[in-house]
């Protein structure tokens, strides 16, 4: 049980982080206030992944405060970072821009700490956000939870509500069930939105 509990908290704060989701419900969440979607600052993705995520590096830098330290994009634009090749017109045009960064877990972007991950775009949990990849300065991100987290053994009732064709409530112990209830406090702050810029498909978002 504790490792599902892990993996759901951990999705939790992911989605929550990025989009203000919750993803019981596949919404934002009414306590959501700010979340890094929220960023003003915006590059359309048109194919040219390196031009794109030069230019959002740009967009944070131009304001001589800050630097972005980290970058987080989805599966698909990982794909096309990986297999971008060098323009026509260059010395090593064909040849690929990167080719030790491979198809698994991506670590470094040009000195940045880079992760990919479904989060970015929100699938599965939401309809495609079209964001592709955030940069920026992750120390304006701070999450935590609390250290002891109850879990409840329910033998019989109907804690979900959850309802039979005829309108019946949906008894545990008639269907040989139990259910395990978990509940956890978590907080997510973010400090200053113009430290994050995204990459975004037809500057939908």
């Amino acid at each position: 049980v504790a490792p599902a509990i892990g993996a759901g908290m951990g999705r939790f704060v992911d989605l929550f982080t990025f989009h203000g989701i919750n993803p019981l419900t596949g919404t934002v969440s009414p306590q959501a206030t700010k979340y890094l979607s929220q960023t003003t600052k915006s590059v359309e993705a048109a194919g040219a992944p390196t031009n794109e995520l030069n230019a959002a590096v740009g967009l944070i830098a131009a304001s001589g405060t800050a630097m972005p330290n980290g970058i987080a994009f989805d599966a698909a634009y990982n794909y096309a970072l990986s297999t971008e090749v060098w323009p026509t017109g260059t010395a090593l045009a064909g040849q690929e821009r990167y080719p030790s960064m491979g198809f698994g877990a991506v670590e470094n972007w040009r000195g940045m700490t880079a992760a990919s991950s479904s989060t970015v775009s929100g699938r599965p949990e939401l309809a495609d956000t079209n964001i592709r990849a955030i940069v920026g300065d992750y120390t304006q991100v701070k999450w935590g939870y609390q250290r002891q987290i109850p879990l409840e053994l329910i033998e019989y009732g109907n804690p979900d509500n959850i309802m039979e064709s005829d309108d019946s409530p949906r008894d545990l112990k008639g269907y040989n069930e139990i259910a395990l209830r978990s509940e956890v406090v978590i907080y997510v702050a973010i400090g200053d939105l113009a430290k994050f810029a995204k990459v975004v498909v037809d500057d939908a978002v």
